[in-house]
């Protein structure tokens, strides 16, 4: 016989369960919040670097010395690319598992206790 779950005992497992998803809620948040905020730097810096390199092609006195700044300017704007998305990439990781945390957490607490539980019902 399984041992059913009082009224108190669902109140608190939902009200914990609650407060996990609430902190999780947070992180991504918080963690999002600052994501976004090196997303706007990286295109920030993108867009000055672009009206640099179109003013130095402007001012450039021969169209090879305007296609060599154009060249360098999708190599740099390539490198810089691929380093900033290393980056998103590695920090949006960081931030799914942290959020992931607390309810990982709450939910081997459940599983071991729900596991107990059973060992309990039919031992006895």
């Amino acid at each position: 016989m399984t041992k059913m779950m009082t009224p108190q005992d669902m109140l608190s497992l939902n009200h914990t369960t609650l407060s996990m998803m609430m902190r999780s809620g947070h992180i991504w948040a918080t963690g999002f919040h600052d994501i976004s905020a090196a997303f706007t730097s990286a295109a920030q810096t993108h867009m000055e670097h672009a009206h640099a390199a179109w003013k130095a092609m402007r001012a450039a006195g021969s169209v090879g010395e305007a296609l060599a700044l154009q060249h360098q300017f999708q190599l740099s704007s390539l490198k810089n690319a691929m380093a900033e998305t290393g980056k998103l990439t590695a920090a949006s990781i960081k931030l799914a598992e942290q959020t992931m945390a607390p309810i990982s957490a709450h939910m081997a607490v459940v599983s071991k206790e729900s596991v107990a539980e059973a060992g309990d019902a039919t031992a006895g």
